[in-house]
């Protein structure tokens, strides 16, 4: 079963927790905006295959990092923070983790 991590609990968030299981995944965690600062490296989520990121531009760069440094590979599904791209590329390569970025995860 593969474990995620999910960043943000909108629309799209919700929607991934909701039908997460019936495609073999299991919630490992949830971190919103009232989660803290830094909770994405202080909490304790056991093992993460991967962390999916539906959250605010300004949030993904922090988010990033932390996940880096956990070595968890990410989904981001957040438009606009492409303004740091080339830096989050860099940690990426240095901390190997894999990154998958799109603009439209829309089911429409």
């Amino acid at each position: 079963m593969t474990r995620l991590l999910l960043i943000g609990r909108g629309r799209m968030g919700q929607l991934v927790e909701r039908l997460s299981p019936a495609h073999g995944c299991e919630i490992a965690g949830v971190v919103t905006s009232g989660s803290g600062p830094d909770a994405i490296a202080s909490a304790d989520f056991g093992p993460v295959d991967v962390a999916i990121d539906f959250t605010q531009p300004g949030a993904v760069p922090a988010n990033f990092r932390q996940l880096a440094k956990r070595r968890i590979s990410v989904v981001i599904g957040t438009t606009g923070w492409q303004r740091d791209e080339a830096s989050l590329r860099e940690i990426a390569l240095r901390e190997g983790i894999g990154v998958l970025a799109a603009a439209n995860f829309s089911l429409g």
